[in-house]
């Protein structure tokens, strides 16, 4: 099992991911990643285009290691990134974690695969 896919079996809209999913995943995108040592313990998947929108698609952060400032840190470094292009996130949950740092919430529209 890859790190990404293991650390990701942690997060509820990702459980049903199977490890090939999310290899493709990762192939076609971004990511930052933290580690622990040789531990994966925090990463962020994104999107971007670099000059108008980034989206982001997986933040997650191992259970053991939250509150310590690691998804602030993620994202910092995301927002240095790509802070010159707007940011999304779908979020149903984490709205506080992302509204301190500077998202707006706003209505979207989504359509799921069939």
């Amino acid at each position: 099992m890859t790190p990404e896919h293991k650390l990701l079996q942690q997060a509820p809209w990702a459980k049903q991911r199977t490890e090939e999913c999310n290899k493709s995943a990762f192939l076609f995108s971004s990511r930052f990643l933290r580690f622990s040592g040789i531990k994966l313990v925090g990463l962020v998947r994104f999107l971007t285009d670099t000059r108008t929108v980034t989206f982001i698609c997986d933040l997650i952060v191992d259970d053991k290691y939250r509150n310590r400032g690691l998804g602030k840190g993620i994202m910092a470094e995301l927002i240095e990134t790509c802070g010159n292009t707007i940011i999304v996130v779908l979020s149903g949950d984490a709205g506080g974690f992302y509204e301190k740092l500077g998202f707006i919430k706003r209505e979207c529209w989504v359509r799921y695969p069939k």
